[in-house]
């Protein structure tokens, strides 16, 4: 939750200051250099989407998916021509089903309800390339991802809760509606691994990724 404020408030302090300096520069007075590099371009981008997980066979095994539906709040701020900095975080519905355990290849169900949550906070650096209403971008950067996993009667040391980090790649293009209003899609490939596949079904199926490929829509306000 503090995240998610952290992201809002960033993005809603540099679209003030965007209009504050285009204030600056109304008709009727007359534009200066300094007031047009002093216009902080910022970008306010919500998204809903769908993710797909890398431990497709431990997923499935235990949920019965390896998808779920997403939904993220993501910040930019311009720096030099195209080049721009952001931050998002993502959430998805909770992933149900139930423990399982493997024998020779079958799968049996314990009956014992367990619950799977994944939350990526995103940090990325990117080039946005103007080409009037459509504008097309690309960033790198790092993507930070929780693992969560409870059960009910669960023993201690059953359920886990631990964190990842490693390599995003993000694409997208928006296309201008209405002046500062944007639509269009994004895709974002995270690469993380290191919690999974020590034992349990991710052990047995060779699988050690938390990462996944998420494609989504975005509606953006901002320049």
């Amino acid at each position: 939750m503090n995240a998610r404020i952290m992201f809002l408030t960033m993005g809603l302090a540099a679209l003030a200051g965007n209009a504050l300096a285009q204030e600056a520069s109304a008709p009727g007075t007359a534009p200066t250099k300094q007031a047009a590099r002093s216009a902080i371009k910022a970008r306010l981008a919500v998204s809903f989407g769908s993710t797909s997980y890398v431990a497709k066979k431990s997923l499935e095994a235990v949920v019965g998916t390896a998808s779920q539906s997403t939904y993220g709040i993501a910040g930019e701020i311009g720096l030099w021509k195209g080049l721009f900095v952001g931050g998002a975080i993502s959430r998805g519905e909770s992933l149900t089903g139930e423990r399982v355990f493997i024998s020779g290849g079958t799968t049996y169900k314990l009956g014992i309800p367990v619950t799977i949550d994944f939350k990526p906070i995103d940090a990325y650096v990117g080039w946005r390339l103007a080409a009037g209403r459509v504008n097309p971008f690309v960033a790198v950067g790092m993507s930070k991802v929780r693992y969560e996993e409870r059960a009910d009667f669960a023993a201690t040391g059953d359920d886990t809760s631990e964190s990842a980090s490693g390599l995003l790649l993000h694409a997208g293009v928006d296309v201008t509606v209405w002046r500062w209003i944007q639509i269009g899609g994004e895709v974002r490939h995270r690469r993380v691994n290191g919690v999974l596949g020590a034992g349990g079904v991710s052990a047995e199926f060779g699988e050690d990724g938390i990462g996944g490929f998420t494609l989504a829509g975005r509606l953006t306000i901002g320049r």
